[in-house]
Parts: C-alpha cells; structure tokens; sequence
C-alpha cells in the first residue's frame, strides 16, 4: 500500500494506492493433495489414530470449504472447524496435518486483519513443517510470516522471511510458491521507494505464474506492476495492467483481488484529475473488502473516497471518511496507512485555517515514519524510504513557516530548520 505524491504542495498525500499481493493459498486442493506424509509413520498408527486421522481430514476439508467462500462469515467459520481439527490431529500424531490447519487459521486471521493472532498461528506451524522435513510447508509458513510483517510496515523483517522462504520453493520445484515470493519481495521494494527494483521482481514472477496456470496470481501481479507505473506517474500505462487484472480476479472469484484493482483504477482517476470517476470506482470496491471482510483494503478505500472529497472541496465529507478509515487502520495494525490518512488530515485541516490541528496530525505522522525507518536495517533501503516520504516533511516545512507568521514568538522557525 502506497501513497502517490503529485508535483504540487496540496496534493502530496493524495489517494493511496492498494497493492495487493497474494499469500499462498494453503487450503487448496492441490496443496491437500500433496501433503508429504511419512508412510512408515502410516503403516505404524493405531486404530484409534487412524480414526482421528480420517476425522480431523473430514473437518479440515470442511473449514477448507467454508474459506472457499470467500465471505467473513465464512472464514470465522472455518476457523471454528480448524480448531476443532487441530485436538484430532494431535491426537493421531500428525504433524503434517496439525502444521498445515494452523497454517489455514492464520491465513484467516491476516485476511481478516488480525496480524498479531496470524503470526502467534504462524510460529505454531513453523516448527511443526521442520520437524517433519516438509519444506514447502516451511516455505509456506516462511512466505506468510512475511506478509504479516510487511502488512505491519516492517519490510526489513518481511524481506528476510521472504529470502528464506525462497531458495525452499526453488529446492522443491513449486514455481507457483516461487513466484508468489517474488512478487511479495516485489511489494517490499515497491513500499520501500525502489520501483524499478519492484518491476524486476514482479517480471519475474508473472511468466511463472502463467506458466503454472495461476490466474489469480497473475492477476495479483499485473495488479502490483499497475501500481508501479502508478508511482512512477506513468497512469495511462498502470490502467493497462488494472485493465488485464480485473477480468482475471473476476473468473477466479477473488472479490478481495477485484475490490484491489478497482481502488487502485480509482487512484489513476484521481491523479488525472477525474474525481467523480475516481469515487464511482471506489464505491465499487468499498462493499466487496467489507463483504470479504478485508477491513485493511476497507481502512485504504475509505481513506481514498475521503481524499476525493477533499479535491472536490467537500472538507467535512472528506473529514467524516478519514475518521471512519483511522480505528480500521489502527485496528489491523497498518502503520504506514495510519501515517497516510494522519497525513490527509493535516493537509484538510490547513486548508481550513485550522494551522495548530494540522500540525497535530503531520507531527503524528512523522512519528510513524520514523519509527518505520528505523526498522529497515539495510541503509540503501533506509535512504529510498525515506526519500519516497521527502512530500511530507515538505508539508510539514511548510506548516511551521506559515505558523511562523502568524505566531512568530513561538519557535516555529526553528522547529523548520530542525526538520
């Protein structure tokens, strides 16, 4: 998830880009095909961990039904049955079957939001797959403690699960796990201000996806270069991928992937200056995440509708959207998307006169980015990051120069300097 900066002052913190990257998705009938089990371990059970066997792999087959769905109701549901899969696969001795369920209930909790409830899930798999030497499990587990941490804004941290979780897929000949690494590393450097290195990624991923017949992560990924050309101002060139994304996302279901694109076709619309029909896109995704329950891609959407308000002119519009995203946002832990909808507050608030609340909200923002560039250890990363957020301490500059002038005793002067 992005924010676009426009060349003018007023515009530095315009519609945020929804970049949306696809975790594996563990419960799918390939995947339960291909479980590696140890058939010695098979041949040695008891009747009775037999019979827990069979029981855990019919309710797990049943909460993999139910997140099929694709609905919040649903995936809760799903997560009820896996936690009562969970007793009968420990009781069967099978870790296999134990790893891959708390695996499923994770994703869930990270599709629903919950970050911190998907990586408790998570560290349970991680060492259930390497204890039985099922590395694409571990790969699996590898990639999605990833994407948690780089929902959370912690892309140093995302990078490194990723760059484990890489050579693992390679090791065992799952190109569709390789390319969703790949296109997740992608999404890193994207976040991170290095575009071009995010398009080598993303190229790399999107032959392997159609290689594998993957059209949900092909969609994912003509999605994420849109976005690319998107920050690099290129907006006739990211509505062409949005454009091969969005049937793609449609024929496989993926409503989530669909209210994405639609986002992300109404950030174009915005940066060309069509608001109204930056809004009729938005509108349009904003009843799908909440139909699937995304609360994260409901948080950005709604933040979006509001920036839309705000270039119309309709700052208590705009103002009641920013409150409606900011709880969301902070509710699933995306601290970049906080800094960005803090930011489109402070820029509404000064456009109302109202300098002292704006400044409130840019110094709140701030804050988050430099708690966020703290945490990305590589210095060339740290220097793209921070260079991708210069429009903001522009604005900020500029805040304290006109508080100046209306209260030069105050020490905002130098509080501009600081900056």
């Amino acid at each position: 998830m992005k924010i676009e900066h426009k060349s003018i002052l007023l515009n530095i913190l315009n519609h945020r880009s929804l970049a949306v990257f696809a975790s594996i998705l563990l419960l799918s009938e390939s995947v339960m095909a291909t479980v590696e089990r140890n058939p010695m371990k098979i041949v040695q059970l008891t009747t009775e961990q037999q019979a827990s066997s069979q029981a855990a792999e019919r309710v797990y087959a049943k909460g993999a039904a139910l997140f099929k769905q694709g609905t919040a109701e649903s995936k809760q549901q799903a997560i009820a049955l896996w936690l009562k899969a969970l007793p009968l696969w420990q009781k069967a001795s099978d870790q296999v079957g134990e790893a891959k369920t708390l695996l499923g209930i994770g994703r869930v909790y990270s599709d629903l939001g919950d970050q911190q409830k998907a990586l408790s899930f998570y560290n349970q798999a991680l060492p259930l797959s390497r204890a039985v030497g099922d590395r694409r499990g571990e790969a699996n587990t590898l990639n999605n403690i990833g994407l948690v941490y780089s929902d959370l804004g912690e892309q140093q941290k995302a990078l490194s699960f990723y760059n484990q979780a890489l050579p693992l897929y390679r090791a065992v000949g799952d190109r569709g796990g390789e390319a969703t690494t790949l296109t997740s590393i992608g999404l890193v450097y994207s976040d991170l201000g290095e575009q071009q290195k995010a398009l080598s990624f993303y190229n790399q991923a999107l032959p392997l996806r159609r290689a594998v017949g993957d059209r949900g992560g092909e969609a994912t990924t003509l999605n994420n270069i849109g976005s690319v050309y998107a920050d690099l101002g290129e907006q006739q060139k990211a509505l062409s991928f949005y454009n091969q994304a969005l049937p793609l996302f449609r024929a496989v279901g993926d409503r989530g992937g669909e209210a994405t694109t639609l986002g992300n076709v109404g950030g174009v619309y915005s940066a060309l200056g069509d608001q109204q029909k930056a809004l009729s896109f938005d509108n349009q995704a904003l009843p799908l995440f909440r139909a699937v329950g995304a609360r994260g891609g409901e948080a950005t959407t709604l933040n979006n509708i509001g920036r839309v308000y705000a270039d119309l002119g309709e700052q208590q519009k705009a103002l009641s959207f920013y409150n409606q995203a900011l709880p969301l946002i902070r509710a699933v832990g995306d601290r970049g998307g906080e800094a960005t909808t803090l930011g489109n507050v402070a820029v509404l608030e000064r456009n109302r006169g109202n300098l002292t609340l704006a400044l409130a909200n840019i110094e709140a923002a701030i804050k988050i980015i430099e708690d966020l560039r703290t945490k990305v250890i590589s210095s060339e990363l740290r220097t793209s990051y921070f260079a991708s957020q210069q429009g903001v301490y522009e604005f900020y500059i500029d805040l304290l120069m006109q508080l100046h002038k209306q209260q030069p005793k105050k020490g905002y002067d130098q509080k501009a300097l600081q900056a």
